[in-house]
């Protein structure tokens, strides 16, 4: 990204806010033993914006996004979603979250996870069935569609709670290291349908990442330190697709 390619993005209309956190903080048990994961954190998410957020493990990452996306809820401070006055939680088709971890559902098969969201938001199951596969070939793994969780590898699990955010075309797309257990093969191919759809959908997406890489190719770099958020712009290579 060029110095002049900065300038034009910093002074471009922003699209709409998404979610905003104000003075948000998130503590985690009581007393002596209390821990602050967030305080203190002010930030906001626009349609359009590619964020990177880093920092070391266990300064935050995590709960920012879950705070974010409404699956948890601040300690003090405020966290608004003024587009959809309320809470996004449980409406799926406006936040789609990709989590760190294991997050399919054991007795489903792929396709059946990939499908879930879309068929509790009311699509009907055939439509839900076809965006469900869309999104699985998009990502290189549609030969799974009808596999179980404890058939297939971590890093191919991962690919599909990918797909799983993906097939809903969320308005705000926040990832926790989605590329965490893949190669680098993958883990390019993972980040290129991550920025495509955000364009394609003019979504926000956020990704935590402890990869430079990864970091590098978003075009606004939060880091997180102690429970706060720092923000600035990316150093370089905002958008840029990863080798084919």
């Amino acid at each position: 990204m060029t110095v002049l390619d900065r300038i034009r993005w910093a002074s471009r209309p922003q699209g709409e806010l998404l979610v905003e956190c104000v003075g948000a903080a998130r503590v985690h048990g009581r007393g002596p033993g209390a821990v602050a994961a967030a305080h203190g954190v002010h930030c906001a998410v626009h349609r359009g914006d590619r964020i990177a957020l880093s920092g070391p493990s266990g300064s935050g990452k995590s709960t920012l996004l879950h705070l974010l996306s409404g699956l948890d809820t601040p300690t003090s401070g405020i966290v608004a979603w003024p587009t959809w006055r309320g809470s996004p939680a449980g409406r799926p088709g406006l936040v789609g979250v990709v989590f760190q971890g294991q997050s399919l559902l054991p007795d489903l098969d792929v396709a059946e996870n990939v499908a879930l969201p879309l068929l509790i938001a009311g699509v009907p199951t055939d439509a839900a069935a076809l965006a469900a596969g869309a999104a699985l070939a998009t990502l290189g793994i549609g030969e799974l569609a009808a596999k179980l969780p404890d058939e297939i590898s971590g890093g191919q699990a991962q690919r599909v709670a990918v797909a799983r955010v993906l097939a809903a075309r969320p308005a705000l797309i926040l990832a926790d290291e989605p590329t965490g257990r893949l190669d680098r093969a993958a883990a390019h191919r993972v980040v290129d349908v991550l920025i495509d759809t955000a364009d394609e959908l003019n979504a926000g997406l956020v990704i935590g990442t402890h990869d430079e890489t990864v970091a590098a190719r978003m075009r606004t770099s939060w880091r997180m330190a102690d429970g706060r958020v720092h923000t600035g712009a990316s150093a370089s290579g905002a958008g840029l697709r990863g080798p084919s």
